[in-house]
């Protein structure tokens, strides 16, 4: 990937005041908890976690194909129950 020299400047600069480096991380839980201790406040970090737990209307209807949005709350519960599915399979 090409950047230009002033993008590639400012983030040479910044490297050094940066205490994350995901070389450091063994585990993935262990990458996601410093992730989510690195983000700026604590109202960003309740958004961080919704995302995956509850998203956005757009990203049901794309994913499911749901044209009519009454369909809506079915195919929340349709990716709950996969979700729940996997993570009891996961952790047996």
């Amino acid at each position: 990937m090409n950047l230009p020299d002033a993008a590639l400047s400012r983030l040479r600069a910044g490297a050094d005041r940066e205490g994350f480096d995901p070389r450091q991380v063994r585990s993935r839980w262990r990458y996601e908890w410093r992730a989510f201790w690195g983000l700026p406040s604590a109202a960003v970090r309740l958004r961080w976690l919704g995302q995956p737990l509850f998203p956005t209307a757009d990203s049901i209807r794309s994913r499911y194909d749901v044209r009519h949005a009454l369909r809506l709350p079915w195919f929340y519960g349709v990716r709950f129950a996969r979700g729940l599915g996997k993570w009891l399979r996961r952790n047996r």
